[in-house]
């Protein structure tokens, strides 16, 4: 009885380690890859997926401060996951489409998805539309930006849409290995149990805590996985467009969407002029006509009363009796 009381005990105090966070240490900021004049900065040096059984020391080599040991230090690597997001406009979305390919794995890097999608216009037209994603190194982002940006005319018209994003998850993965080698700890404490049990029942109650804590040690080994792929290989989206597909209508150098957007230009300047009339008549002109206007109407009333007409002054006759009836 006294044994498994023991380790009942010294399992729960062991998931309880494991489950609370350590001190996670402050990153060091991070620009945002928007603010560098539209292009993603400079790459950022990422740490290694992380094997199960690593050790404190392993953590050390790969550029990750181990906080159980030196509480308050900050990582000397950063990991900051970039993205980047554009829709452009060429004259062949098909040959667009396989020429970012080739630069991807040109690059080092390969393609993660890839969509080409056929539809017909109300003139009869077909036209195809291609949206994929790539991956790249994240040191060849702005080799693989520049080299699709080369594949459109008019970059000022052709480009409708870029966006480049970036995500410092430093903090977020000091803390999951934190969390690892705190549950990797439970489990080899609970290894040592397993060996030491005496009987089925005690062999069976920490078996099943040693798998609890062996599934937290995989969801812990994968995100910390995804976080550094993510670091080290940045995602680029691309959506294209045929450049057919979008040029305004024209008949003999005459264009409807241009006369039709001039039409309802100037309704709305007409609406913005008449609103700003009722605004004024509202707010200025009714006011004064109330506060001059209340005044003159009731001194043509008393001067009515008085017998005043347009004609002039008129004495009032008195009313005459009705004859009486006889």
């Amino acid at each position: 009885m006294k044994t498994q009381v023991a380790i009942f005990l010294s399992v729960l105090l062991l998931v309880l380690a494991a489950c609370s966070s350590a001190a996670i240490p402050t990153a060091a900021p991070v620009r945002s890859a928007a603010s560098d004049n539209g292009v993603a900065g400079k790459a950022v040096v990422s740490a290694p997926a992380l094997p199960a059984a690593q050790s404190s020391e392993s953590f050390a080599a790969n550029g990750v401060t181990d906080t159980s040991q030196t509480t308050g230090s900050t990582s000397s690597d950063q990991l900051v996951i970039k993205n980047a997001n554009l829709s452009i406009v060429v004259d062949d979305p098909h040959t667009a489409m396989v020429k970012i390919e080739d630069t991807a794995v040109g690059l080092g890097g390969f393609v993660v998805t890839s969509s080409e999608s056929q539809y017909s216009t109300s003139s009869g037209n077909n036209y195809s539309q291609v949206d994929m994603t790539i991956r790249v190194p994240v040191a060849q982002l702005d080799n693989a930006l520049a080299q699709i940006r080369a594949l459109v005319g008019d970059p000022k018209k052709d480009i409708l849409n870029e966006n480049i994003t970036g995500q410092d998850v430093t903090s977020t993965v000091v803390d999951l290995q934190s969390r690892l080698r705190n549950y990797q700890n439970a489990a080899d404490k609970l290894n040592q149990f397993l060996s030491q049990a005496q009987n089925t029942d005690d062999t069976m109650k920490v078996f099943n805590q040693l798998m609890t804590v062996q599934e937290q040690i995989e969801v812990l080994e994968g995100q910390i996985k995804y976080y550094t792929e993510s670091a080290q290989q940045s995602a680029i989206a691309v959506s294209i467009q045929a450049k057919a597909a979008i040029q305004p209508i024209t008949v003999a150098g005459w264009q409807p969407a241009g006369i039709a957007r001039d039409a309802i230009q100037a309704l709305v300047d007409f609406a913005q002029w008449l609103a700003g009339v009722v605004i004024w008549f509202g707010l200025f002109c009714l006011p004064i006509l109330v506060v001059l206007g209340i005044p003159l109407w009731f001194t043509w009333r008393s001067m009515k009363k008085r017998g005043w007409t347009r004609k002039g002054m008129h004495p009032i006759s008195p009313k005459k009796d009705s004859p009486t009836e006889q």
